[in-house]
């Protein structure tokens, strides 16, 4: 398996860990709880595997994007700086039966990633046309960020769990 479609899946484990935890919420650290935390990263990764899947490919006429090159060099985006995407902005606090269903759900997609040609290609509303292996580490990244909001929640109830790398 793709190293990094692994390392997806394994932090897609640890959310489903969480679960017990969704009602809670810190002011400190977000407006989200950690329920509408999970809810949004797996909408978002979820959304992006479906949009790769399509298999659609570069008419060449991509631009050149400010967010895209610092984001995916740098492994990271700060806090409260962009701003969650219209649709994937204001998620809902979910319940844990659907929301574990929705984590299957997004692992199965995810895992067809793997047979994917790297040549496809899906469109971010702020980062603009990305790669396969773009937005796979993209969905790395994202889903690091809101582990580690998740955390800071946690910590904030004094809950601490361990995350696999």
């Amino acid at each position: 398996m793709n190293a990094n479609i692994a390392q997806i899946l394994l932090r897609l484990d640890s959310i489903d860990s969480l679960i017990p935890h969704l009602h809670l919420q810190s002011d400190a650290v977000s407006a989200w709880s950690v329920g509408q935390q999970i809810d949004h990263v797996i909408s978002a990764t979820s959304t992006f595997s479906v949009l790769l899947l399509r298999d659609r490919r570069s008419d060449g006429k991509a631009e050149k994007n400010a967010f895209k090159d610092p984001v995916l060099s740098k492994g990271a985006f700060p806090r409260g700086v962009i701003k969650a995407p219209k649709g994937l902005d204001n998620p809902s606090q979910p319940e844990p039966i659907p929301l574990s269903r929705a984590i299957l759900k997004c692992r199965t997609r995810v895992s067809k990633l793997e047979g994917l040609s790297a040549e496809a290609v899906a469109t971010h509303q702020l980062m603009g046309e990305m790669s396969r292996d773009e937005i796979i580490r993209f969905l790395i990244i994202h889903l690091d960020h809101h582990l580690a909001i998740i955390q800071d929640i946690l910590a904030d109830h004094n809950i601490y769990i361990g995350t696999d790398d």
